[in-house]
């Protein structure tokens, strides 16, 4: 259900922010007393409350004076990981003014490996890869990927060396929630095993 905004007022006579309590099925009462169809909309307390800046120009001269460096400063970049990425590969790098070209390497290793699981060590995957650094290197496009799921720490820091090897100009690692799954697993393991509940 989308939050509806109405002054605090209208919510019960009281200009007080309203506390909501939500049921199961939707239906809340604020603490002004006031039945609500509605849930209040939660406002992030980090960056995501930041007002962006959309329009980039606060004037009609900053067109003439900016929209170059903008352009230089804008990439689109091809996302490889299905079957039409793997057979259109060159034709992709050729593209005008393509400045990168990025691997998803869980869905990438699978699509080339015809495997329902990913494969990182496949010979065909950095088959592929290679073929793309070379092209990349040819035609000044940085080539980037990710380093799909791996189970330990030590195993992540592996993949990230080997993407640098290959030639990887940008690296996208896990984020932070599965990397704090990982660590925390290696942690939980060890803490057992000093208790003796292993």
């Amino acid at each position: 259900m989308v939050p509806k905004a109405f002054p605090y007022e209208s919510l019960g006579g009281s200009s007080a922010p309203p506390k909501f309590e939500t049921t199961s099925r939707g239906r809340g009462t604020c603490s002004n007393q006031h039945p609500c169809w509605f849930s209040p909309l939660e406002v992030a307390k980090d960056w995501h409350r930041r007002a962006l800046w959309v329009h980039p120009f606060k004037s009609r001269a900053e067109w003439d004076e900016r929209i170059d460096a903008m352009h230089q400063g804008a990439y689109i970049i091809p996302h490889a990981e299905s079957l039409g990425s793997v057979e259109t590969l060159e034709e992709t790098m050729n593209l005008p003014d393509l400045k990168m070209f990025f691997f998803g390497m869980t869905d990438l290793s699978k699509v080339i490996g015809g495997t329902k699981k990913p494969n990182w060590d496949d010979p065909k995957l950095w088959a592929f890869v290679d073929r793309a650094v070379k092209i990349g290197k040819e035609k000044n496009i940085v080539i980037g990927a990710n380093t799909s799921y791996a189970y330990t720490m030590a195993e992540m820091r592996q993949r990230v060396k080997r993407l640098k090897d290959a030639g990887m100009g940008f690296i996208m690692i896990q984020g932070a929630p599965f990397l704090f799954q990982v660590a925390m697993t290696e942690f939980l393991k060890g803490v057992r095993e000093d208790l003796g509940l292993a």
